[in-house]
């Protein structure tokens, strides 16, 4: 979580101080984006691990000022996940996502990329813990996070599914037998 407040903080500094252009980023998942006006277009890989695979299902592609939380429940930096995932033999990972009440390492889903135009990354990632951190992936508690103006993409069976009505995904993976689409997705029935 450090590096959520970390990133807010340089980003809002850096912001208070003219400095509009550019983004900032951890190498756990957390990023603001700087630039709300200038029209580049920036872009956030979608990732999905299905079993020991993972693919980059596709690509979010945006051009405003944004705050963006990853969450996954798998190394992708071998050199720097140490610190946040073990993995044993037998392929079974353990993660940091900590469950207070019974202190168990628990992931809703697989990835969870959260985000938001008008909030910082720790606010975020507040908001979506006790949506990830849990034993059972509640689709509508991530529509409900809509209310906050924080809007998230997660894979399903090959499935993009995002909330944000205007989102631009493209890049789908398709290596010929595997395929990704995408689907625009509110209250889906999809909870597991």
């Amino acid at each position: 979580m450090k590096n959520a407040f970390v990133v807010d903080y340089i980003a809002d500094t850096m912001r208070e101080n003219g400095f509009v252009m550019g983004s900032i980023s951890s190498y756990d998942g957390f990023v603001r984006n700087l630039d709300g006006g200038s029209g580049t277009e920036y872009a956030f890989n979608i990732f999905d691990r299905e079993g020991t695979t993972v693919y980059q299902a596709g690509v979010m592609r945006y051009d405003e000022a944004m705050s963006i939380v990853y969450l996954r429940d798998h190394p992708v930096n071998n050199s720097l996940d140490w610190q946040h995932y073990y993995e044993f033999k037998n392929g079974e990972i353990r993660t940091a996502y900590i469950d207070a009440a019974d202190g168990y390492c628990k992931t809703a889903l697989n990835d969870l990329v959260v985000y938001s135009p008008d909030t910082g990354c720790a606010e975020i990632l507040f908001q979506v813990m006790p949506v990830y951190v849990n034993d059972q992936f509640e689709a509508r508690a991530l529509t409900r996070l809509l209310q906050s103006g924080i809007y998230s993409i997660y894979c399903d069976d090959k499935v993009i599914l995002y909330n944000e009505s205007s989102l631009v995904l493209t890049d789908l993976y398709d290596d010929g037998e595997v395929q990704y689409a995408a689907k625009y997705a509110v209250d889906q029935d999809v909870d597991r």
